[in-house]
């Protein structure tokens, strides 16, 4: 009696992993195909600095975007 619980808790178990990973793989290739739908000629734009492989770009200082921000961008 007892194996054969175990059993079927592994069973689920394995089964909930194997859901889980597919509904994420579905949801990051969506996301990907609606970023590629975007075209080429987007601009990404945010606040404040990010770590791109250990370096610090961009000031740290600068939390929000203010809208001098937008006109300084759009010139």
């Amino acid at each position: 009696m007892r194996s054969t619980l175990t059993i079927m808790g592994i069973a689920m178990g394995i089964g909930a992993v194997v859901c889980v990973v597919a509904i994420g793989d579905a949801g990051s290739k969506q996301i990907q195909e609606r970023m590629k739908n975007l075209g080429e000629n987007l601009v990404w734009i945010e606040a404040g600095s990010r770590n791109v492989r250990g370096v610090h770009t961009g000031r740290r200082g600068t939390k929000t975007l203010v809208a001098d921000d937008m006109y300084a961008i759009q010139q």
